[in-house]
Order: C-alpha cells, then sequence, then structure tokens
C-alpha cells in the first residue's frame, strides 16, 4: 500500500503520510487486541484490557452475568461492576467459562 501511494503521487503528499498513519494505528490494534485476554488463575481473574491489568478474588465477585448490548460483567461484593473485555469468544461462552470456575472448590 505504501508503495501505491508513493507511486501515484511521485512526492510526500497526503496520501503517504495517511497510510502510514493508518498503517500504525493497525498495528496498535492489533497490539491490543493481541494482549487482551481473562485468565483464571486458581483464587484470581486476571483481566488484560487496553494493556491495563486488572486482578481481582475470587472470593469478591458474586456473579457473572451477561446482556444483550451490554455484554459481560462480573458484579463483586461492593457493587461495582467490571466488564469483561471481547476476546474474540462470544460473551455468553465467556460467562459460561467464568461461572464454571466459579463454582470449583
Amino acid at each position: 500500500m505504501l508503495g501505491i501511494a508513493l507511486m501515484c503521487t511521485g512526492e510526500w503528499g497526503w496520501e503517504f503520510w495517511g497510510t502510514v498513519v493508518f498503517l500504525v494505528l493497525c498495528l496498535i490494534a492489533l497490539l491490543v487486541a493481541g494482549f487482551t485476554k481473562i485468565e483464571n488463575q486458581g483464587e484470581f481473574v486476571i483481566i488484560v484490557d487496553n494493556l491495563r491489568k486488572t486482578q481481582i478474588p475470587k472470593i469478591s465477585i458474586v456473579k457473572v452475568s451477561y446482556e444483550k448490548g451490554v455484554g459481560s460483567y462480573l458484579t463483586l461484593v461492593n457493587g461495582v461492576f467490571v466488564k469483561l473485555p471481547v476476546t474474540g469468544r462470544n460473551d455468553q461462552g465467556v460467562v459460561n467459562s467464568v461461572r464454571s470456575w466459579l463454582k470449583q472448590p
């Protein structure tokens, strides 16, 4: 794509810089999507979203829910809702996985 923009104008115009900016934004989006995860580790759930890591203890989770249009989220003991990130799986599958993890002794 970069070569096409240069060949069309013959100079480093707005098409070239627009393409460069677009490519950089695409790379950033791929990196963020690649690092987004929900990880169940024994007594904690680790949520990585937008390159931020959140660790929530299992005992502080009251329930995990899914609503159409809202997505999946955790309800904590103190009444705070924590939205689960989109990981490429459907939200109901994520909720079912977290629910089964919560039921394990």
